[in-house]
């Protein structure tokens, strides 16, 4: 196997091994605003891999939404289009919400803020709900949430 990663620094990191590993489908997408936070998760899953994946024996192979993921993480920022973080739920696969808990004045309407957390409540026995607050935290958070989901 020849695995990629895009380090912070825009460095590329190449480790080519063979191993054998369970494989996760994996699903990271914007249910909002978070486009900065999708993007850094989707290549903090190909560095997760090449740190992680021969000794915990887990790969995350990314996927679009379409294609049945055996993990799913939402990301919400000042809206949220819940229907299809209701379809995920109602498979029954891991689903991971990640919530931003700070929002600019400036850009969200008190009824976006209502609504998130509407959703939060409804979802919350149903699957992990996550807060972050900015993008360094968000990473933290979503590295935490990848090591439990490879725990599964």
């Amino acid at each position: 196997m020849h695995l990629i990663a895009k380090s912070n620094q825009n460095t590329f990191i190449t480790k080519e091994i063979i191993f054998t590993a369970k494989v996760y489908k994996i699903c990271v997408a914007s249910a909002s605003g978070a486009m900065k936070e999708e993007r850094i998760a989707q290549d903090m899953v190909a560095c997760w891999n090449c740190q992680n994946g021969e000794a915990k024996e887990v790969i995350y192979l990314q996927v679009p939404q379409e294609m049945a993921p055996d993990v799913n993480v939402f990301l919400i920022d000042n809206f949220v289009d819940s229907l299809v973080i209701d379809a995920a739920i109602a498979t029954g696969v891991n689903v991971a919400v990640f919530f931003l808990i700070f929002h600019d004045p400036r850009n969200t309407i008190s009824s976006e803020i209502e609504a998130i957390e509407k959703l939060r409540e409804r979802i919350q026995d149903s699957c992990v709900c996550i807060d972050y607050n900015g993008s360094s935290d968000f990473e933290q958070r979503f590295n935490e949430h990848l090591d439990s989901a490879a725990a599964i």
